[in-house]
C-alpha cells in the first residue's frame, strides 16, 4: 500500500525520537548524567509525536528500574500514539534518585544500605526482644502458682478459723487410733495404760483444748508464708515447691509454743505416765521445762519434718491438677482421696522419727537422742525404727483425708456467710 506524506513525515519523527530515547536510556544506564540539551531535545521529539502527560503509574524505586524492562504490548489496530504512551513505563528522570557513577547499576545509596542495615538491626533486635519476652513470659506461666478457688476472698483469719475447726473435729474423731500407735511405739510405758474406753481417749481434753489456737496459728502463718514466698517467687518449679515446705515449717514453729506441751501432755498420759490431765497441768505450770525441753525431737525433728513433707506433697499434686485443668478447685472426693494419699506417705516415711520422738519424750527424765537410737539399733534391729507404721498410717491416712476435706468445706462456707461470690 503506498505510503502517504503524512504517514513518512509521522515514521520520520517517531523514527527520531526513539533514537534520541535510546541514547537517554543508554546514558541512564551507563550512569553518566544526560546533559540539559539532550533532555530537552527528548522532551521536543516526544511532544512532536505525542502530547507529553505524566504516567499515573507508581514510581518504582532505582533498584527495580535499572534491572527490569519494561513490557511494550502493541496491537496492529492501536494509533501509534497509544504504542508510544504505553511503552513509556520508566519514570522521569527528575523524580528518580540519582545514582554515583562509581555505583553498580544494582547497588543502594550509603544512606540507603545504613538505613536498611538500621532497619534489619531494629527488626533482629525487635525480635529478639519478642522471643527473649515470650520464653520468660512462658516460664512465668509454667512456674506460677494458681490460688484455690476456695481461698478467693478469705483473710488469714478466715483461714485459721477453718483450719481449727477442721483439725479439732478430725483429731477428735481418730483419736483412738493415735493412742494404740503410741502404745505399740513404746510397749514398756503401755503396760502401765487402762485398755478401757476412758483409757483410749486420755489425752483427749488437753488435744482439743490446745489444739484449736494451735492450728489457728499455724494455718495463718501457713498460708501467709506460701503466699509472700510464692509472690516473690523462688525461680521454676523447685522454688514453688521450696516455698510450701518452707511455709510449713515456718507454721510449725509459730505453733511451737502451744503444740510443743499439748503433744508432750497427750503422749505421757497415753502412755500412763501421767495419772491425770490435772496431773499433766501441774507438771506443765511446775516444770515447764519437762515440756518446752523436747523441742529438737519433737518439733523440729518430727513436727517440721512431716508439716514440711505434707505440704510439699499435697500443694504440688494439687497445683498439678489445677494446672492441668486450668481451674483451682477439687472435687470434694479429690480433696479426701489426696488427702488420704499424702496422709499415708508421710505417715510412713517419718515413722523412724516418730519412734524415737516416742522413746525420747515419753519418759520424765529425757535420755540423749543418739543414744535412743543406737540402743534400737543394737538391741531391736532396724526394723524396730517402723514400729507401729501401720497404726501411724491407718491414724493419719484418714485423719489427713478428713482434715482437708472439712477444711475446704468450712472456707466455702465462711465465704458463703461473707457473701463472697466466685
Amino acid at each position: 500500500m503506498a505510503m502517504t506524506t503524512s504517514d513518512g513525515l509521522l515514521h520520520m519523527k517517531a523514527g527520531f525520537a526513539s533514537q534520541v530515547l535510546r541514547n537517554d536510556l543508554r546514558n541512564v544506564i551507563s550512569h553518566s548524567p544526560a546533559s540539559s540539551s539532550t533532555l530537552s531535545l527528548f522532551k521536543r521529539s516526544l511532544a512532536s509525536v505525542v502530547s507529553l502527560r505524566p504516567s499515573s503509574t507508581s514510581h518504582l524505586n532505582a533498584s527495580s528500574a535499572s534491572t527490569s524492562s519494561p513490557v511494550v504490548v502493541a496491537s496492529s489496530s492501536a494509533p501509534m500514539s497509544t504504542v508510544v504512551s504505553s511503552s513509556l513505563v520508566t519514570p522521569p528522570l527528575s523524580s528518580r534518585p540519582r545514582a554515583s557513577s562509581s555505583s553498580s547499576p544494582t547497588s543502594s545509596s550509603p544512606s540507603a544500605s545504613s538505613s536498611s542495615s538500621s532497619s534489619s538491626s531494629s527488626a533482629s533486635s525487635s525480635s529478639s526482644s519478642s522471643s527473649s519476652s515470650c520464653s520468660s513470659s512462658s516460664s512465668a506461666s509454667s512456674s506460677s502458682f494458681i490460688q484455690p478457688k476456695t481461698d478467693h476472698g478469705l483473710s488469714t483469719t478466715d483461714q485459721s478459723l477453718a483450719g481449727a475447726g477442721a483439725k479439732a473435729l478430725s483429731k477428735l474423731i481418730l483419736y483412738p487410733l493415735d493412742t494404740w500407735k503410741s502404745r505399740r511405739q513404746n510397749p514398756l510405758l503401755a503396760a502401765k495404760a487402762v485398755s478401757t474406753v476412758s483409757g483410749i481417749f486420755r489425752g483427749v481434753v488437753p488435744k482439743i483444748t490446745l489444739y484449736t489456737p494451735y492450728q489457728a496459728i499455724y494455718m495463718g502463718t501457713y498460708t501467709e508464708v506460701r503466699d509472700v514466698l510464692v509472690a516473690r517467687g523462688l525461680g521454676g518449679v523447685l522454688g514453688t515447691t521450696t516455698s510450701f515446705a518452707i511455709a510449713g515449717v515456718a507454721a510449725e514453729i509459730a505453733g511451737a509454743t502451744i503444740r510443743l506441751p499439748m503433744e508432750v501432755a497427750k503422749l505421757r498420759l497415753q502412755l500412763g505416765v501421767y495419772s491425770s490431765t490435772m496431773h499433766a497441768v501441774k507438771e506443765l505450770v511446775g516444770r515447764p521445762s519437762q515440756f518446752y525441753g523436747n523441742f529438737v525431737q519433737q518439733t523440729l525433728m518430727h513436727d517440721c519434718v512431716y508439716s514440711a513433707t505434707s505440704w510439699l506433697m499435697y500443694e504440688t499434686c494439687r497445683q498439678q491438677i489445677f494446672a492441668t485443668r486450668g481451674v483451682g478447685e477439687l472435687a470434694v472426693h479429690e480433696n479426701v482421696l489426696l488427702g488420704a494419699v499424702t496422709g499415708a506417705a508421710c505417715a510412713f516415711v517419718t515413722t523412724p522419727l516418730d519412734v524415737l520422738n516416742t522413746r525420747v519424750t515419753a519418759p520424765s527424765v529425757r535420755p540423749q537422742i543418739r543414744a535412743v537410737a543406737l540402743q534400737i539399733a543394737r538391741q531391736e534391729g532396724m526394723l524396730a525404727f517402723f514400729s507401729g507404721w501401720t497404726y501411724r498410717v491407718a491414724h493419719l491416712a484418714p485423719c489427713s483425708a478428713l482434715y482437708f476435706c472439712l477444711y475446704e468445706v468450712a472456707k466455702m462456707q465462711l465465704a458463703r456467710w461473707k457473701g463472697v461470690t466466685d
